[in-house]
């Protein structure tokens, strides 16, 4: 999956906006709360748009400057060392000493009360920066959810705001599929009413923007359309160019010594309520596939493990599903290249990383419809099967689909590089140093206009 003439699709549908002369030199600003090189996930995904975003200011008289949090402060230094007081400038926004103990947290709930609080020094950090310099670009990539407010706002009038990408999709009818484990009920709660928030606050928080980057085509971008606000998609998901070469190379090598009558499935994920792994482990017990084995990978919290040992035990299934534990990612993808199908039924997440993967190994992918995996899937040509959770008898179908997608074999290697960051950073910056200083936009853009504008970034592999 590549970007196809961002620059150009950023100019036409931004054509409208006013332009005003400023002295102070320009800076492109980054905020992103969590930014690290050596930290999967949104930490990521924050250090890959910093990188981005200084390419994209090379040869331009414009400094990169990031607004961060002090451990990723820290990180960042770490990294770039070269380039401090140079073209990137790193403003660490911490906490007060009396709350410093909420900067590491160990749970996700006081993740985002740190978060908020962050944001409210923050915006004022870039509210303060805004009074004495010129931000052509503001661009809020980490917390990358819809659901919290963004600092940006207060980068003032003449900044070009973007805000993303941010979202993560889920299926609240996934936890309405029997069998269910306990702690399956909650899930279903969490999801339907992270749905209700999200539709009423998301665009609310997304009105104070210039353009709302989404992680996923799905509920949240079709919200916020038919809001008028500007939006397009862009799936936060990278495969390090490294990780792309050692899946290709045991795609390559792997072989499968002639036909066989098993089916080879593999789960992989936390063994959590959240991503159902039950239901890959029920699925056996389905007519379509008595000649299938299930090889589980991940690890468990809790007596969740023990849950799904019982389950595997009282179904008769101990000799088709193997528990492989938490292992080395080489031993993953190596066996992930001789699989015949991952199944992956999780109701809820943002770009999943092991569906990234699959789309570079070419395995096919089985996941519920509406589901983060189901977008990133699509995202990549849909080299898999989706069901849908609200049918009569889901795990049958779930089942029925698994067996379907034994047969597609192998697919064509999808893109996931650092590139397509790079491509739309520059995309944004172009933009924004073409025009100068701008004021916020005071026309609404056609939904058509929007449509255009997203389809016109994405070309299929």
């Amino acid at each position: 999956m590549i970007f196809t003439n961002l620059g150009q699709a950023f100019l036409s549908i931004m054509s409208q906006r006013k332009v005003q002369n400023y002295d102070n030199p320009p800076v492109v600003l980054i905020c992103a709360y969590a930014a690290d090189p050596n930290i999967p996930s949104e930490p990521t995904i924050g250090w890959t748009f910093i990188r981005s975003a200084m390419r994209a200011v090379s040869g331009r008289e414009v400094k990169v400057v990031v607004v961060t949090n002090r451990r990723s402060a820290q990180a960042i230094c770490r990294a770039f060392p070269l380039e401090l007081n140079g073209n990137l400038e790193v403003a660490a926004v911490g906490l007060p000493q009396w709350l410093r103990w909420l900067e590491r947290p160990r749970i996700n709930f006081l993740a985002r009360i740190e978060y908020l609080l962050w944001f409210l020094y923050a915006k004022r950090s870039i509210g303060a920066m805004a009074r004495r310099t010129q931000i052509l670009l503001a661009h809020h990539v980490t917390f990358a959810t819809e659901m919290l407010p963004t600092p940006i706002t207060a980068a003032g009038k003449g900044s070009f705001k973007v805000w993303g990408p941010v979202g993560s999709d889920g299926a609240a009818d996934v936890y309405r599929v029997h069998p269910t484990v306990r702690g399956t009920g909650r899930e279903f709660w969490i999801q339907a009413l992270r749905d209700k928030l999200s539709a009423i606050v998301a665009p609310v928080l997304a009105s104070s923007v210039d353009l709302v980057i989404t992680s996923q085509q799905g509920k949240l971008s079709k919200n916020l359309v038919d809001h008028n606000i500007r939006a397009l998609t862009f799936p936060n998901l990278i495969l390090p160019e490294e990780l792309r070469d050692t899946i290709l190379s045991a795609r390559h090598a792997a072989r499968r010594n002639g036909p066989s009558d098993i089916l080879e499935l593999m789960l992989v994920g936390h063994l959590i309520p959240r991503k159902r792994p039950e239901l890959a482990i029920a699925a056996l017990c389905e007519p379509a596939l008595s000649k299938a084995r299930l090889n589980v990978f991940g690890g468990a919290t809790g007596g969740d493990d023990r849950t799904l040992r019982d389950m595997v035990r009282r179904l008769g299934l101990s000799d088709r599903v193997v528990f492989h534990g938490a292992v080395d990612r080489s031993v993953i993808l190596d066996f992930m290249c001789k699989s015949d199908v991952l199944v992956h039924p999780s109701g809820r997440e943002g770009a999943v990383g092991v569906i990234g993967e699959a789309t570079v190994a070419g395995i096919p992918v089985v996941c519920f419809e509406g589901t983060g995996a189901a977008l990133v899937l699509r995202a990549a040509g849909g080299h898999g099967v989706l069901v849908d959770a609200s049918s009569p008898d889901p795990l049958t179908e779930f089942a029925s689909a698994i067996h379907q997608a034994a047969r597609l074999g192998r697919g064509s290697a999808a893109d996931w590089s650092a590139a397509r960051f790079d491509d739309l950073e520059l995309a944004l910056v172009d933009y924004a140093v073409r025009q100068g200083d701008v004021r916020a936009a005071t026309t609404n853009y056609a939904n058509q206009e929007v449509n255009a504008l997203a389809d016109s970034l994405w070309s299929q592999p």
